[in-house]
């Protein structure tokens, strides 16, 4: 059997400094040809950033209009949150997002708040009985016990109050 090398010619198409998409030859019989549709965006309106494009909504900070682009992604390939792999990168944002959800966010994402919200509340609770007696644990001690993750440590110290 033949062994073929990864390897060939590349264009690269610039705008100014950006890297907007490329051409590659990778095996001399096939070719690959890959143009940022964010990227585009970015150009044709005028943007020095692609997260202040139209693309993304612009009455969010940039890193939640960042997640909730990701999430909307997620749920449209039908990746659900859960334990393992991509599913659980996509349970981390809704984590994330779940203090940040917008009226809109909402039908789209319905099913998944609902959910992860009675997850989260069911973690606090167990874990709020021992916040008094291990406060001053690592973030990794409640991850690994009670499945907290840093960012939501703050609501067990609300709750002492």
């Amino acid at each position: 059997m033949d062994r073929q090398e990864i390897g060939g010619y590349c264009c690269e198409v610039f705008v100014g400094s950006l890297e907007i998409g490329n051409l590659v030859n990778p095996l001399s019989h096939s070719t690959d040809v890959g143009f940022g549709w964010e990227r585009l965006h970015q150009i044709v309106e005028g943007k020095t950033r692609v997260d202040e494009t139209s693309l993304f909504s612009q009455h969010l900070s940039p890193l939640v209009r960042d997640h909730r682009r990701c999430l909307e992604s997620l749920w449209r390939a039908g990746i659900k949150p859960g334990g393992r792999g991509l599913n659980f990168q996509c349970r981390r944002l809704l984590r994330r997002m779940l203090d940040h959800i917008l009226p809109e966010d909402q039908f789209i994402f319905q099913e998944w708040i609902e959910m992860e919200r009675e997850i989260r509340n069911d973690r606090l609770k167990n874990a709020q009985r021992c916040w008094r007696r291990f406060r001053d644990r690592s973030p990794e001690f409640w991850k690994d016990t009670f499945g907290i993750m840093p960012e939501e440590i703050k609501y067990l110290a609300k709750s002492e109050k």
